[in-house]
């Protein structure tokens, strides 16, 4: 019997398509019970769009199927790729195309699951992975799928432009201090618009930071539109938008198509703006919102290298290591200035992000001094502790070089197969490359009629084709990465050598080791060391290798 995973997702979340989600849960349940299938599990995406893949069911989908998601440092999905997991499952169920993704990278992902023994049925088209000539007929209907996608966005925007050279506009959802009346205007909600003028009053009057106003009104029982506590964000948000005083803005902002997997809004000229002076009722004057913004821009402005004033850069030397015990968030550096021998001395001190921002009702683990954490570390180094963990990393000798020895191995084995792949596409290009010449050649100089014609451009059209398709799957193939991930094992073996027989160790070296440290109350810290070691190194290992060599040391201060 197949096991069975089912993939579904409502492209909205109205009352109406929340019903359309649950009976398609129930709808799956039976269709497997008649099928004698074995669900696995119904992985269910609401409200999210097809056109990227950027959805969590969806990619713990994949994830359970055995495929990983490449991400940048940006944390945005720049490519997939197979790992050593067993799948939960070997057959995919869903609706149709649109429910994968309507984006090209879909036919790579689909290789990598079919390579992991996993296949997907589209029930509205009967495709199915499971075909030989599944790439041709996937690929066919994600063309459709993807241009019925453009022309949807193209006709959107067509009567967008329209709407907007007649002046009407619309919001999606009312702004906070707004909503709709019967007739569908925006009017003031009096309710919410104290809020709007509250914040702008003491911004403006009490010179109050956007940090600590968003403190102030979740004290004051505030809240968002959505019932969410304010931070500094929301606030900002709000003393910068043009409607309180009355002003709307059309077409503010360029939008990137549909099948973007970046979807960034960049600002417009002005003279591509269209400005409405009474669009929508003001809740504050102009005067207030212009005051607002001078203040916002001396404390927040530009400078001529692009950098900006007030926005913090990550220095402190324990950024996104210490972790709040109570509500799991990491802790932020503050600094503050002491006198000290008649001289001003900076100090640090980390706290909890939600302490900080949403204040002791939501979490009151205390701060700990920057200090206090240094001194430590060096305790740690002056006890042996550190010196005891390269020991018994040196006992264990025989199983790094095992590892590295097994790692070396598995990727020379696999550059060996991607040049052989390599050699093989290469010669495979030299055959396309002649049979070009060859109805070229024909082309030019034979005698022929135009159906002969037709026929013959259009086999030529179909061997360029198939040479840029073999090109391209020679670069799929390519062995840099392959060379990166040598190079690397080398460095973590030469490290895991180097680190074990060092005697002393200075407090920037332990600081590399440190993964985390969680923050306990009654001055309790948990520090992880995650030792250098094969075991850490993510790559060709087995599943039940893959353990990270975490060491725990809890000390009290």
């Amino acid at each position: 019997m197949k096991k069975v995973a089912i993939y579904t997702r409502v492209s909205t979340d109205k009352e109406e398509q929340q019903l359309s989600f649950k009976t398609q849960k129930e709808y799956y349940i039976k269709y497997c019970s008649d099928n004698d299938y074995i669900l696995h599990r119904i992985y269910a995406d609401e409200g999210l769009t097809g056109t990227n893949f950027n959805r969590k069911d969806f990619l713990e989908m994949l994830y359970d199927s055995g495929v990983d998601v490449i991400r940048n440092k940006e944390n945005r999905i720049t490519g997939f790729e197979k790992s050593n997991r067993e799948p939960k499952f070997n057959l995919i169920i869903m609706k149709d195309i649109s429910r994968f993704s309507r984006n090209v990278n879909s036919i790579e992902v689909a290789r990598y699951l079919r390579d992991k023994g996993v296949y997907i049925l589209f029930e509205n088209s009967n495709i199915t992975t499971l075909n030989d000539n599944w790439e041709f007929e996937f690929s066919l209907f994600l063309t459709f799928s993807q241009q019925e996608s453009i022309d949807r966005s193209n006709k959107l925007k067509w009567a967008y432009e329209r709407k907007t050279e007649r002046g009407e506009w619309f919001m999606t959802r009312p702004l906070l201090g707004y909503e709709r009346n019967e007739s569908g205007e925006f009017v003031i909600n009096e309710n919410e618009a104290e809020i709007v003028r509250l914040t702008f009053h003491l911004y403006t009057e009490k010179l109050i930071g956007t940090k600590e106003l968003a403190l102030t009104l979740n004290d004051m029982g505030y809240r968002s539109k959505t019932g969410k506590l304010f931070n500094a964000s929301t606030v900002k948000r709000i003393l910068t938008n043009e409607k309180y005083f009355g002003k709307v803005i059309l077409n503010k902002y360029t939008k990137p198509p549909v099948t973007n997997q970046i979807r960034t809004r960049r600002l417009r000229a002005e003279d591509e703006q269209k400005y409405i002076s009474d669009g929508i009722p003001a809740i504050i004057d102009q005067e207030t919102f212009d005051k607002a913004a001078k203040i916002l821009h001396k404390r927040v402005k530009e400078m001529s290298d692009g950098s900006k004033v007030g926005i913090r850069k990550v220095k402190a030397i324990f950024y996104n290591k210490l972790v709040c015990s109570k509500c799991g968030s990491y802790f932020v550096r503050v600094s503050g200035t002491k006198k000290r021998n008649g001289e001003k001395v900076t100090e640090y001190t980390y706290y909890c992000k939600n302490r900080r921002t949403y204040g002791t009702k939501i979490c009151n683990c205390r701060g700990v001094s920057e200090n206090v954490l240094l001194r430590e570390i060096e305790r740690i180094i002056n006890q042996g502790t550190i010196r005891h963990m390269a020991l018994k990393i040196e006992k264990d000798g025989d199983l790094e070089t095992s590892l590295y020895q097994r790692i070396k191995k598995k990727l020379n084995d696999k550059k060996a197969s991607l040049q052989d792949n390599i050699d093989s596409i290469n010669e495979e290009i030299e055959v396309v490359n002649n049979h070009i010449n060859k109805l070229f050649d024909n082309f030019l100089n034979a005698d022929m009629s135009d159906n002969v014609k037709q026929l013959t451009q259009q086999k030529l059209d179909d061997l360029s084709q198939r040479k840029n398709d073999l090109e391209k799957e020679k670069l799929d193939n390519s062995l840099a990465h392959i060379e990166s991930q040598e190079e690397l094992l080398e460095e973590q073996y030469k490290r895991v050598l180097s680190w074990t027989k060092k005697k002393n160790y200075t407090v920037k070296e332990v600081l590399e080791l440190v993964k985390r440290i969680e923050i306990h109350e009654w001055k309790e810290l948990h520090f992880y060391f995650s030792l250098p070691s094969i075991l850490n190194f993510d790559i060709e290992l087995d599943a039940q290798d893959k353990t990270p060599v975490l060491v725990k040391w809890v000390v009290k201060y």
